[in-house]
């Protein structure tokens, strides 16, 4: 669990603005379900 973990920081920091945009659209997605 802890190599998975450092994988994600690892992924966070090479790829921070896909991070950020997963992040955002599964954000809104989780907004629509609820206010539907």
């Amino acid at each position: 669990m802890k190599i998975a973990q450092d994988q994600s920081v690892l992924f966070e920091l090479t790829q921070p603005s896909e991070a950020i945009a997963m992040q955002d659209l599964h954000d809104y997605f989780d907004w629509m379900f609820f206010a539907n």
